[in-house]
């Protein structure tokens, strides 16, 4: 498959109220590209195949992982004051890109201190920090990732 897609990486938390968590930012970014009226555009990884649930096992959802990171051009993972930091697919998404030679990039928001970053974060040659900026945050992405 074609290498376009966006892999947005976030921690879901075990969470399943989508305005909770760091998911909310990932729902936030589905709605401005749903909305015709923001401009904003990308090919979301996540929608090329099928979904694992949280009840699957372990190995089913790394191959979900794995083929969703294969088919990305380039991976934006979301930062928070909510991220719990040792959550494992969330470092195991990171990793996988970095072995795939996927370029990863990080919104910060609420001023996330990158002190206490992912794990897997710290020995990577991270391509961008922004801050997230809802007003300004898809020409961002445009401007300096995507064009």
């Amino acid at each position: 498959m074609y290498r376009n897609g966006i892999y947005i990486a976030f921690d879901g938390g075990g969470n399943t109220d989508p305005t909770t968590g760091d998911i909310k930012y990932y729902n936030l970014m589905k709605a401005w590209k749903a909305n015709k009226n923001y401009g904003f555009n990308f090919i979301d990884s996540h929608d090329k195949t099928g979904n694992a649930k949280d009840t699957s096992n372990r190995e089913t959802i790394e191959s979900h992982l794995r083929q969703r990171i294969s088919d990305s051009k380039l991976m934006i993972v979301l930062l928070s004051n909510n991220t719990h930091f040792d959550n494992y697919y969330l470092n195991y998404e990171i990793n996988e890109a970095k072995r795939k030679g996927v370029d990863i990039y990080v919104i910060k928001i609420d001023n996330v201190s990158l002190d206490t970053t992912l794990r897997s974060l710290r020995t990577y040659n991270i391509k961008d920090y922004i801050n997230w900026k809802p007003e300004g945050i898809m020409e961002e992405i445009y401007l300096n990732w995507i064009l």
